[in-house]
C-alpha cells in the first residue's frame, strides 16, 4: 500500500501542476461518453423547430399571395399581394366609398323617377307638392295624403270626383306650360270667314251679297278666303311649340256625369297615367326648346309638330270593380282574389311600405328586348306613342326621352306624312318633310316611393306588405 502510495504521489504533483489540462481532458472523456445519449434529443428538438419554421414560412408565402376580389360595376375587380394592416385598412376604406356610393346611387335614382322625399313616410307637404309646382320632375299626388290612398269614409263618397276634377285641370296647365295647343276650332275659323266674305264683298267688291258675284269674283273671293284661313293657322302656329291637347291621353269621363263609382286602384292607375305623361311632355318640351337659348320654338322650328295619342299597352295589375266601388287587385299574369277588398278602418296614411331594393333581377327576354318585367324593386308600364315628327329631327326627341326619366324605346314605327293635307285641317308643320311616329316606350317605377301612394288593394296584388307587419 505505502509502496502504491508512494507511486501515486508523483502523479498526483503533476495533476497539481497541470490542474487545467486535466479538467478538460476529464470533460472530453465524459464528453465523447454522454455524447450519445444527447445527440437522439438534440436531434429532435432540431427537427420540431425547423418544422416549425417551415409551417411559418407557408403562411407567410400564402399571404404575400393573397387574392381580393370586389364587385365593381364595370366587372369584378381583382388583386393579390401581401396581407398587412395598410391593405386591410385601404379594403375597409374602399368598401365604405363604395356603400356610400350605392346609398348615393340609390337616392339619386328614386329622385329622378319621382320623388325627392323617397326617405320619409308619411311624405313631408313641402312647399309647392299641393300647389302643382313642386321640384323639377317630382311627382305628387292630386289630393292631400289625408285623402289618399286611404280616405276617411266621410271623404270616400266624392272622392273620385275630386281627383277626377283635379286631374283634368293637371292635364290642363301640363300641355298648357309645355306651350301646347290646337288649331283654330272649326266654328272660329267659319266665324272669320264669313266676316271676311262680308268685308270683301261689301268694301272692295261693292256688291251686297255673294250672290251677285261673277265667275271670277267668286274665284277671286275664294282665294282670298283661303289665304285668310292659311293666315289663320299659321298664326296659331307661331303661338305655340306643338300641337297636343288632353284628348290625346285616356282620361276617363267624368264620375259626376256618369254616376259610375271608381275603386281607389283605379284612381291610384289615373295618377299613375299621368307622371307617364308628365315624362313624355317634359321630353317633348325639351326637344323643342331652342339648343342655346333654351327658349321653346314654334311648331314650325320644333322637331315634334303634334302628339297625337298616348295609349297603355298593360298595367301591373288588373283592376275587379263592385257596384260598391270596392276592388280587388290582381297583379298582371298572377291569380288574384275575387269580391271587393275589405275596407281599411284607420284613417290616414297607410302603414309604410316594405320594399327592398337590393338583391339581383332576372332577366326574361321572351318578354320584351331589355329583358325587364315587373319584380319586387320597380314596376313596368308600356305605353305607346304616336307623334308627328320632323323625320331628320327624330334623334333629338329620342334623346330627350332617354334623358328625362327611365324610358326604353322598346319598337318605332315610322310612316310619312303629307304636311299640305295635314295643312288643310288646321295643321302647320312647316316646309321640312316630316313623319308619323309610332313609338312603343317602356317605362320604370320604383316601388321605394311609388308602393306609400298605392292603396291596400294595389298593395296586396303586388304582394306589398307593411313594413312592421308580422
Amino acid at each position: 500500500m505505502d509502496m502504491n502510495l508512494e507511486q501515486i504521489k508523483p502523479v498526483v504533483g503533476w495533476i497539481k501542476g497541470h490542474l487545467f489540462i486535466f479538467v478538460m481532458s476529464l470533460l472530453i472523456v465524459l464528453f465523447l461518453g454522454c455524447g450519445w445519449y444527447f445527440a437522439g434529443g438534440l436531434n429532435t428538438q432540431l427537427a420540431s423547430d425547423i418544422d416549425d419554421h417551415k409551417k411559418n414560412f407557408q403562411k407567410l408565402d400564402k399571404a404575400s399571395k393573397t387574392s381580393v376580389t370586389l364587385p365593381m360595376t364595370d366587372g369584378d375587380f381583382s388583386a393579390s399581394g401581401t396581407l398587412n394592416q395598410a391593405l386591410l385598412d385601404s379594403l375597409d376604406e374602399l368598401a365604405t366609398k363604395m356603400s356610400d356610393d350605392v346609398a348615393q346611387a340609390r337616392e339619386m335614382v328614386l329622385k329622378h323617377n319621382g320623388d325627392p322625399h323617397f326617405e320619409d313616410f308619411p311624405h313631408p307637404d313641402y312647399e309647392g307638392r299641393q300647389s302643382g309646382k313642386p321640384r323639377e320632375g317630382a311627382k305628387r299626388l292630386l289630393v292631400p295624403e289625408s285623402e289618399f290612398p286611404n280616405p276617411p269614409r266621410s271623404k270616400r263618397e266624392n272622392l273620385s270626383n275630386k281627383i277626377h276634377s283635379a286631374l283634368v285641370t293637371a292635364y290642363d296647365e301640363m300641355l298648357d306650360a309645355a306651350n301646347a295647343g290646337a288649331p283654330p276650332t272649326l266654328e272660329s275659323v267659319e266665324a272669320m270667314l264669313l266676316r271676311e266674305q262680308s268685308r270683301f264683298v261689301q268694301t272692295d267688291l261693292r256688291k251686297t251679297s255673294r250672290d251677285e258675284l261673277s265667275e271670277a269674283e267668286l274665284a277671286e273671293l275664294t282665294s282670298k278666303l283661303t289665304q285668310d284661313r292659311l293666315q289663320l293657322y299659321n298664326e296659331q302656329a307661331s303661338k305655340i311649340t306643338f300641337y297636343g291637347t288632353p284628348r290625346a291621353f285616356q282620361l276617363v269621363d267624368s264620375p259626376f256625369e256618369t254616376k259610375q263609382d271608381h275603386s281607389l286602384a283605379e284612381m291610384y292607375t289615373w295618377h299613375w297615367d299621368w307622371w307617364i305623361a308628365e315624362d313624355l311632355i317634359r321630353a317633348i318640351a325639351s326637344a323643342n326648346s331652342d339648343p342655346s337659348s333654351g327658349k321653346p320654338m314654334t311648331v314650325v322650328e320644333a322637331p315634334v309638330k303634334r302628339l297625337v295619342s298616348v295609349r297603355a299597352l298593360d298595367a301591373p295589375f288588373e283592376i275587379e270593380s263592385s257596384n260598391r266601388g270596392g276592388s280587388a287587385g290582381r297583379q298582371r299574369g298572377g291569380s288574384g282574389r275575387g269580391g271587393a277588398a275589405p275596407a281599411t278602418t284607420a284613417v290616414g296614411p297607410l302603414p309604410e311600405p316594405m320594399v327592398d331594393m337590393n338583391g339581383s333581377l332576372d332577366a326574361d327576354y321572351s318578354v320584351s328586348l331589355t329583358g325587364r318585367t315587373t319584380n319586387k324593386v320597380f314596376d313596368v308600364r308600356n305605353v305607346r306613342v304616336v307623334l308627328v315628327v320632323e323625320t331628320e329631327k327624330l334623334p333629338v326627341f329620342v334623346n330627350a326621352l332617354g334623358n328625362m326619366n327611365f324610358i326604353t324605346i322598346t319598337d318605332v314605327s315610322i310612316q310619312p306624312t303629307n304636311a299640305f293635307t295635314a295643312a288643310e285641317r288646321g295643321y302647320i308643320y312647316g316646309s321640312n318633310p316630316v313623319s308619323k311616329v309610332t313609338l312603343d316606350l317602356e317605362t320604370l317605377w320604383f316601388r321605394k316611393w311609388t308602393a306609400a301612394w298605392m292603396p291596400q288593394e294595389v298593395r296586396d296584388a303586388l304582394g306589398i306588405k307593411a313594413k312592421n307587419a308580422g
